[in-house]
């Protein structure tokens, strides 16, 4: 019995120790499921870092893009690109014209002045290449501005690119599709096409203003004025002129029509009076002879270039054969001769003075 009752004690005291083991190792139901959110916010924690760790990278260092041609000419010129030729834009970026407050005042005040509602397309173009070429000098001294809209409209003094970014935004101010164009002319350059009554023409202002005879004239002297290349077609352009196509990304407008062309023909056929057109040099020198016998003080002779040759050694021939023909006679005491293009002629204008 005593043996019995031991046995059943032990027996007691091991289910008692197994009991207890239990409670320590396992965890309630509730304990074992706020155990389980737990370790599976963990493990998506560490799934989630884990993937974001793989899949970023550091951003590029790219260097920050200029706002506008003039900061970006800025940056050229600082790192040793100074040029008088045209600055070629850069291909990755568009980078718009920069227009100063000074530069609208200036657009306004040739609009306003040089410009009316009365005048058709063709006329408001002439205007305003006509003022750029008068006022604006070729200078490209301060290379910061000279490459700019401010260079030509603010302080006169501009290169190709100055001059064309001036045209451009004149003529988009009064209502007129206009942009740039970059290629080569020798060097780089820069010039413009232009949308009139529909039609697109080619024009660089730039080359109407040119040396004559070595002459740079100078702000408000206009006696250089040329037309050779305003309003032309593409075919006549691009006897000289190029487009690089890299620096022109949305492309240059064909330009077909030749009623530019015949109508700046048309205005200077009549503009200059006393005065004639010749197509030879015996033809100009005979025409300029009557207008000094007739006491004209001032006269002009157009020849046609497409006649009488390269411009300046038809001037050469056109004053010695004027001067030997009025030499002896005609009462002159002084006679002063200047020449210039415009469009296809040579224009002479003779100053005449008389005893």
């Amino acid at each position: 019995m005593k043996k019995r009752l031991c046995a059943i004690i032990s027996v007691l005291l091991i289910c008692l120790l197994i009991a207890g083991c239990t409670s320590e190792s396992e965890p309630t139901r509730s304990e074992a499921k706020v155990k389980s959110q737990a370790e599976q916010k963990e493990s998506m924690t560490e799934s989630t870092t884990t993937a974001e760790s793989e899949t970023t990278t550091e951003p590029e260092t790219q260097a920050p893009q200029p706002a506008n041609d003039e900061e970006y000419i800025e940056n050229i010129i600082d790192s040793g690109g100074a040029t008088n030729q045209a600055i070629l834009p850069d291909t990755n970026y568009s980078q718009p014209v920069h227009v100063s407050e000074t530069v609208s005042g200036e657009i306004s005040y040739i609009i306003s002045n040089y410009t009316n509602g009365s005048m058709s397309a063709f006329e408001k173009a002439k205007a305003v290449h006509d003022y750029l070429v008068t006022y604006v000098v070729y200078d490209g001294s301060d290379q910061t501005r000279c490459h700019t809209a401010d260079g030509a409209l603010v302080d006169h003094r501009a290169v190709c690119d100055g001059y064309a970014k001036a045209f451009m935004l004149v003529m988009q101010n009064l209502g007129y599709p206009c942009q740039l164009v970059y290629g080569w002319a020798g060097e780089y350059h820069a010039w413009n096409v232009v949308c009139l009554d529909g039609a697109w023409y080619q024009m660089d202002v730039t080359w109407d203003d040119p040396y004559v005879n070595g002459v740079s004239y100078g702000y408000g002297d206009g006696s250089n004025l040329s037309y050779s290349y305003f309003l032309l077609n593409d075919g006549t352009m691009y006897a000289d002129h190029s487009v690089m196509w890299e620096y022109n990304p949305d492309g240059v407008p064909s330009c077909t029509s030749t009623a530019g062309m015949e109508w700046i023909n048309g205005i200077l056929t009549t503009s200059y009076s006393p005065g004639s057109t010749a197509t030879s040099i015996a033809e100009g020198v005979n025409s300029a002879a009557w207008y000094t016998s007739q006491r004209y003080g001032t006269f002009y002779i157009l020849l046609d270039l497409n006649y009488v040759g390269e411009y300046t050694a038809a001037f050469e021939n056109f004053k010695n054969s004027y001067y030997e023909t009025v030499k002896s006679g005609y009462g002159v005491s002084n006679i002063n001769l200047n020449a210039w293009t415009e469009s296809i002629y040579l224009v002479i204008k003779l100053d005449v003075s008389y005893w």
